[in-house]
Formats: C-alpha cells, sequence, structure tokens
C-alpha cells in the first residue's frame, strides 16, 4: 500500500497529470510498474520495437537521433511513447544520465489510458506538441546558421 500512496502521490504533482482526477491517478498507479534504474541505462533503443512507455519520476534522461543530441528529459515527461501509440519503431535512443526513478506502462495499457482518460490524452498531445515545436526550432537555427 505504502507503494502506491507514493506513486500517487508523485504523480498527483507532476505538471503532466495535473488535470486528472484522483480516480484517473489511482487507474495510472493500478498499471505502472516502477523502476529504479542507474546511468547509462537504456530506455529505448532508435529503431528497436516499442511495447512500453516510461514516466520519468525522479532523474534525467539524454535523447538522442543517430548518435546527435536532441533534448534531455527529467521528471514528469513521458518518453517512448509513440512506439506503443502507432505501432512503430523508436524514433530515438533514450538512455539514462543519472540514477532514474521510472514507471513503466506497457503499450496496450498506455493506450487503453489514452482513449480512457481526456486529461492524459491531451497531455500527450501537448508533449508531442512541445517536442516538435522544439525540433522545427532547431532545424531553422541550423538552416540560417547554413546560409
Amino acid at each position: 500500500m505504502r507503494r502506491q500512496y507514493e506513486i500517487h502521490t508523485t504523480l498527483s504533482a507532476l505538471p503532466m497529470f495535473r488535470h486528472c482526477s484522483r480516480k484517473h491517478i489511482d487507474h495510472i498507479v493500478s498499471i505502472t510498474d516502477q523502476v529504479e534504474l542507474p546511468a547509462g541505462h537504456m530506455l529505448c533503443r532508435e529503431g528497436a520495437a516499442g511495447p512500453e512507455c516510461f514516466i520519468i519520476v525522479a532523474g534525467q534522461a539524454e535523447v538522442t537521433l543517430d548518435g546527435v543530441h536532441l533534448a534531455v528529459v527529467g521528471a514528469g515527461e513521458l518518453v517512448g511513447e509513440m512506439a506503443p501509440l502507432d505501432g512503430g519503431r523508436r524514433s530515438a535512443t533514450v538512455t539514462t544520465t543519472t540514477p532514474t526513478v521510472a514507471l513503466v506502462i506497457e503499450g496496450q495499457r498506455f493506450e487503453a489510458l489514452v482513449h480512457a482518460v481526456p486529461a492524459v490524452s491531451q497531455a500527450v498531445v501537448r508533449q508531442l506538441s512541445g517536442r516538435l515545436r522544439a525540433q522545427d526550432e532547431t532545424a531553422a537555427t541550423r538552416r540560417a546558421s547554413a546560409a
């Protein structure tokens, strides 16, 4: 019971889940497994199948594509969500850079959660949109530098 209480409290404090009801947080807790990972652990490998996604609770991870640094993600961020949502391969590699605590959600459970809880689907869309904007800005900066 203590584990569920701690995860519930942690999830409730994360921006991604701030619009979720207690009932929805309880549901999320019921479908996650908490893992503690050392620095250097690969959560996702670019091009690999991706049957699960991760909510970073504590710690940080680096996102790379073809070995090029894209971003650093930390507490409250969801990673690895694209592959379970669309059934495709991992679009990037995500490797912990510090000891990290993460919640793992199996792909089918994640997909069902996104369909059942509008606040979660909205949070996922906001996060994906933010990543796309950042990627667009980086590409624009690179084009301007090359000109």
